[in-house]
Parts: structure tokens; C-alpha cells; sequence
């Protein structure tokens, strides 16, 4: 082991000694040496104007190429690229590591012959931003040598690229907020501008300039002929028939108003009904005189997937009259009942409630555990004023509103009151869920009970 030892340092001193033998001689080579040297891979030793001349084969030394790019590194460094197989090395033009890169991106803009110069004096590294001068409109703009080289991008404005690197001048942004004021869209500024219009809408905001909404630039006919999809938006305008009445009361149970953060801008009204109801979607499409598509969304839940058709429609003018007659936004812990609703559409506003938040539950009486229950769920305040209405013109309720296990609240029909509710709720609306009508009725029949059935229900009886 001893032996081994010794023999392995004896070696290393020897590659050491070896090593200094080979510098040295190294040290030794000339210049006219190095010259050829270059001349054989494709470069050129500088011609005598700049202070890094060759002096040793470990001092850094300026060469160039055919093009007249600039470099600097050391001839061992050069050497060992070669030996490596690397029989014409290409350096790099613009690197952190070379100091002629401002240098050489001049004279890569000369020889590309590109319409703009270069105004920075300093270069970190192909990733930071360098400023240029565009010859042809004579603005400042910002590139990466990466995106100039590789990306060929050049002037924003005249390029029409999209983006935030772009500098705008003083009278670029006095034009802007001209023609912002004399009512022309940030789209039509940002597309003169060649940017996006978020980048106009930030300088009108940065210069204390108000951002209009879509309604300021436009009236509401102006921006219903420019819509794919179109309805009659002041419907809702005034409950002032027993068809509004029904879908307003729909709308209360199994509608939604979608409002962005509170602002006019951007109301939607959603109706969604599973998938066996979606001839009442197409109703209410009808109804509100529309093109809107009625579209089949599917749920998740527990595993399991669920159908329904849902139409969803996109008017200011409608969300306001809903907001307006207590179909508000976000409902199902504080809904009320319409202060302004007129006592003579109650039934026909209580029948599209029913139709959504009603249950009916029925079993034949051939069944021992016969039971029939005819309820409502919704909120504490809002079902306590149905059920003084209700009790107004005699129809009974069991319990009045109670609670239930799922924390919701429930108001019940009182058994003896059957008929009459089913009197009152299918009055007059043309409207009516099918299934669940027909399951009343059912239920009437099969309990023997003799009720005065309306001439609107007597048409959906003969119908079915």
C-alpha cells in the first residue's frame, strides 16, 4: 500500500512538471503564430487601433471575423475550443461576457440594414431591454436582443405588434384622450395605436380621464341592432299581466341575476331547468320573444352526473326591472316578496313559484302509508307574507312557516285547502309546468275531491 502511495504522488508531480513544461512553451508562441492560427478557423487578429493586443497565450486579446464582429478571449481558451472538434468556433455576438456587444448589435443593424438605431450604452445580457430609435416614425421604443434577433421585432408602432414596451410620446397621449373624449372606443384608439385597448384604457386612467361604460358610448336600440342575439329587454318593464306574473314568479324560485361585482355593466338573466322541463325552457325563450340558444349543461355531484337546459340572456335593461321588482341578485337567504306586485296576478305569480320551489308529494290511496303534502320552501320573510295572503282569501296552511332539517323554511297547504290552491295557482297563466300540474291533479282525482277546476286548467286537462 506504501508503494502505491509513493507511486501515485510521483505521478501527479510528473503531470504538474509536464504541465509547466507544456505552458511554457505555450508562453513562447509569437504572434505571427496566432495570427495564422486565426486566420485557419475564419478570424482575424485586430489591426493594431485597440489597446488589447496579443501578448501571451493567457492574456485576453481583440480578434474579429469576416463580418467585422468583434471579440475577445484568451488563445488557450481558443485552442482547447478547437481540440475539442470544434474546427470553426462561433463565438458569440452579443454575450454578458463580451464587451464589444453594444458594438456589435450597431453593426449588426447596419449590415441587416434595419430602420432603427441604437441608443443604449450599456448591455447586461440578451434578456434586458435596450432602447432604439425607429428611423420611420421617430419614436423611442424597447426590445431584447433576443427579440430583435431571433423574433425580428422591431417599432411597435410601425410593426403593429401588441405590447406594453412602447413609449408614448406626450402628443401621442394628448391624441389619445381627444379622441377618447369626442367618443371613440379604446378599441378603435388602441388599434391606431397598434395596442391593446387595456393599454389605452391605463393611460386615460394614469392622465385622470373618466373610463365610460358600454352604455355611455351607445343607447340601448344603438346596441341592439349590433347584437347576435336579440329579446325584447323591457318585458319586465311592468307586472301588468298574469303571463309576466308566472315567470317573474319562476324567476323568484329557479331564476338567477349574474351582476358583476355590483355594476351595471354586464347583467345576465339564467333560468335552468333539468332536462325533462326543457320544452318550459323553450317557453320562456318564446315568451321573451328571443334567438338565445337553449343549451344542455351537465352537473357533477357526489359522482354522479346531471342534465338540465339553460338559457341565459344578456340585458341591462331586463336585469334592472328584475332588481326593481325583488328578483335581486345572489336571493336565496334574503328573498322578499314583490312590494309592487298587484294582488290580482298573486295566483298566477304564485303558480311559476310553485312550479320551481313547489313540492308535491302524492301516494295512492291503495297504499297503507297514504300521505299528501302540497308545500312551498324559500325564505322566512318571504313565505310568511304568502301565507297571510293565503289565509287573506281563505285558503288554509297547516303548521305556517316552519323550519325545516335542511335549514330551509317550508310553508305547508293545509289538506282541506287543496283544491282551492290548485283553483288559485292555475287560474289564468297560460304557463304551467306539465308534470307537476298533472301530478295535482292526479292527486285531486284519486282523493275524490270535488273542486271547480279553471277554464285554463280545464284546457291543459283536455290537452293531456
Amino acid at each position: 500500500m506504501i508503494h502505491l502511495k509513493v507511486a501515485s504522488d510521483n505521478f501527479s508531480l510528473f503531470l504538474y512538471l509536464f504541465r509547466g513544461i507544456i505552458r511554457g512553451d505555450m508562453k513562447k508562441i509569437k504572434k505571427d503564430y496566432v495570427e495564422k492560427y486565426m486566420e485557419n478557423i475564419g478570424y482575424f487578429l485586430s489591426d493594431g487601433s485597440y489597446d488589447n493586443q496579443y501578448k501571451n497565450t493567457y492574456t485576453k486579446f481583440d480578434f474579429k471575423d469576416a463580418n467585422g464582429y468583434r471579440y475577445c478571449s484568451t488563445f488557450e481558451s481558443i485552442k482547447g475550443t478547437v481540440n475539442r472538434g470544434n474546427k470553426y468556433p462561433k463565438f458569440f455576438i452579443v454575450s454578458a461576457y463580451n464587451p464589444f456587444s453594444i458594438e456589435n448589435i450597431k453593426k449588426w443593424i447596419d449590415i441587416n440594414k434595419k430602420e432603427f438605431c441604437l441608443k443604449s450604452k450599456e448591455f447586461k445580457n440578451c434578456s434586458s431591454d435596450l432602447e432604439f430609435k425607429c428611423y420611420k416614425c421617430g419614436r423611442i421604443f424597447y426590445r431584447s436582443w433576443r427579440e430583435v434577433n431571433y423574433s425580428n421585432l422591431s417599432c411597435d408602432f410601425c410593426c403593429n405588434y401588441h405590447s406594453t414596451k412602447y413609449k408614448f410620446s406626450e402628443s401621442d397621449i394628448t391624441d389619445i384622450i381627444d379622441l377618447y373624449e369626442s367618443n371613440k372606443t379604446l378599441y378603435f384608439i388602441g388599434k391606431k395605436y397598434h395596442t391593446r385597448p387595456t393599454r389605452i384604457s391605463k393611460i386615460l386612467k394614469s392622465n385622470g380621464v373618466h373610463i365610460k361604460e358600454t352604455h355611455e358610448y351607445f343607447t340601448s336600440k344603438e346596441l341592439a341592432t349590433g347584437r347576435k342575439y336579440y329579446c325584447k329587454e323591457d318585458i319586465f318593464e311592468k307586472i301588468d299581466s298574469h303571463d309576466k306574473a308566472y315567470w317573474l314568479g319562476l324567476l323568484y324560485a329557479d331564476g338567477c341575476i349574474n351582476m358583476k361585482k355590483g355594476k351595471r355593466k354586464g347583467i345576465s338573466i339564467e333560468l335552468s331547468l333539468k332536462e325533462e322541463d326543457y320544452i318550459h325552457v323553450c317557453n320562456f325563450s318564446k315568451f321573451l320573444k328571443s334567438n338565445y340558444p337553449v343549451r344542455k349543461k351537465i352537473a357533477k355531484l357526489n359522482g354522479k352526473e346531471f342534465a338540465s337546459y339553460r338559457i341565459c340572456i344578456g340585458s341591462v335593461k331586463m336585469g334592472e326591472d328584475l332588481i326593481s321588482h325583488g328578483c335581486i341578485p345572489r336571493k336565496s337567504l334574503i328573498l322578499k316578496y314583490p312590494e309592487d306586485l298587484n294582488d290580482e296576478y298573486f295566483g298566477s305569480f304564485l303558480c311559476g313559484y310553485f312550479d320551481g320551489d313547489g313540492c308535491l308529494s302524492y301516494t295512492n290511496k291503495d297504499n297503507k302509508n297514504f300521505y299528501n303534502y302540497v308545500d312551498m320552501m324559500g325564505t322566512e320573510e318571504f313565505l310568511s307574507v304568502v301565507d297571510k295572503k293565503l289565509n287573506a282569501i281563505g285558503i288554509k296552511t297547516g303548521r305556517g312557516v316552519y323550519k325545516s332539517e335542511s335549514s330551509a323554511f317550508i310553508l305547508r297547504i293545509s289538506n282541506y285547502s287543496h283544491s282551492d290552491f290548485y283553483n288559485l295557482i292555475y287560474n289564468k297563466s297560460s304557463y304551467m309546468l306539465c308534470r307537476k300540474f298533472d301530478k295535482f291533479r292526479d292527486m285531486l282525482n284519486d282523493r275524490d275531491k270535488d273542486f271547480d277546476i279553471s277554464e285554463v286548467a280545464k284546457l291543459a286537462n283536455l290537452v293531456m
